[in-house]
């Protein structure tokens, strides 16, 4: 009897555990990623690819934003056209190391592998989506969508795959889990930002950083930045 009502407690711990890692839950028009792009009402290349209804369209679409990114980021000065999850850390060691590689950081893949690495995450996008449609989105308290706040945004560091796939699929609110550790604050704010106190990155630069992410990249834009949308939107069809 004694062991029962001990296995009983370690399973509620769990339980409880699992969902106490989860900070709150976001609205979907309230997420964001690199440069801005969002999951709903803005541009976001996977939601994209995943409205084509079908890997080899997505694909090819993904590897055309791929193209068109680089064409884009090719108009910012250097500290802007960094993706975030490069200038959000502040350890000395790092920073150096950052500073001297500015020139070679790109966003997405390679161009000689853009084809191969499209295709890749296309069809991960497609599996995961069928994963999801089939049996739930089930959280994972190891290994959660995370991210940390800009203003009244929230910033995906981790986990944009399941935030595009869920908000294709027509999630209003996502569970997250926010981070905050020693390099990692919960909230951005420019000036705090450990390049920017380390004089490294302008103030200015960060403020707009963070000011293009919490406003978002419009469908406007992005048709202006020349980026491809899908022709027909199909949430929720088969691949």
């Amino acid at each position: 009897m004694a062991s029962t009502t001990v296995r009983r407690l370690v399973r509620i711990r769990q339980h409880l555990s699992s969902w106490m890692s989860f900070d709150c839950a976001v609205s979907t028009t309230d997420f964001r990623y690199e440069y801005g792009f969002g999951f709903e009402t803005l541009y976001h290349p996977y939601v994209e690819a995943l409205q084509t209804g079908s890997v080899k369209e997505g694909a090819v679409l993904l590897e055309a934003f791929y193209d068109a990114m680089e064409k884009w980021r090719s108009h910012l000065n250097d500290w802007q056209a960094l993706p975030v999850q490069a200038w959000r850390f502040g350890k000395s060691k790092r920073t150096e190391r950052l500073v001297g590689r500015i020139p070679s950081i790109h966003f997405g893949p390679v161009p000689s592998e853009g084809a191969h690495q499209a295709q890749e995450r296309t069809e991960h996008l497609f599996r995961l989506r069928d994963s999801i449609s089939a049996t739930g989105y089930h959280r994972d308290s190891s290994h959660p969508i995370d991210g940390v706040w800009v203003g009244k945004t929230f910033l995906v560091l981790g986990g944009q795959h399941r935030v595009a796939v869920l908000a294709s699929l027509g999630w209003d609110k996502i569970p997250v889990k926010n981070l905050g550790r020693k390099n990692t604050p919960k909230k951005l704010v420019a000036k705090k930002l450990p390049l920017v106190t380390s004089g490294h990155l302008a103030l200015e630069d960060a403020k707009q950083i963070l000011s293009r992410i919490e406003n978002g990249f419009g469908l406007s834009e992005a048709k202006e930045a020349g980026f491809p949308f899908a022709a027909t939107p199909s949430k929720g069809s088969d691949a």
